[in-house]
């Protein structure tokens, strides 16, 4: 109770990330010259923004069971697309609007006995980081999960 709820914006679809974000951008930077600036009344305008896509095969990935967007999204075009659309933000909007980005593995409807990450996922996972990583270091972003 009390507490500010976040968002997440869970992508399938690599055409619809950038303007998707540029649209969240655009609609915050209209929030902050309504309210003169990031918070109202000592509370952010918008919670924190989780945005999301599965960029790497799971363990129980089961192209059958999960359905047409069963491929995973490429993750250096996901991030850049991210990046861009954030960096297009005026002043330190980009940084004010609290954006998580959260890499996934995709994972079946049904978890197969002795399905497990292997390293290759994990190196998978881990070669977008320093796309990522970049993007936090200018103030693009507040979180990497």
């Amino acid at each position: 109770v009390g507490c500010p709820k976040g968002v997440k914006l869970d992508f399938k679809r690599l055409r619809c990330v950038a303007g998707s974000v540029l649209a969240l951008v655009r609609l915050f930077e209209q929030m902050c010259a309504k309210y003169g600036g990031p918070s109202c009344g000592g509370r952010p305008l918008l919670p924190v923004v989780f945005i999301n896509a599965d960029v790497v095969r799971g363990p129980c990935y089961a192209p059958r069971l999960v359905g047409r967007w069963s491929e995973p999204l490429p993750a250096a075009p996901f991030l850049q697309a991210v990046m861009d659309a954030l960096a297009s933000a005026k002043h330190s909007s980009a940084q004010d609007l609290n954006v998580a980005v959260s890499l996934g593995w995709t994972a079946g409807l049904h978890v197969r006995g002795g399905a497990v990450l292997t390293g290759k996922m994990a190196d998978d996972m881990l070669a977008g980081m320093p796309i990522a990583r970049a993007a936090q270091e200018r103030g693009l972003l507040r979180h990497i999960t």
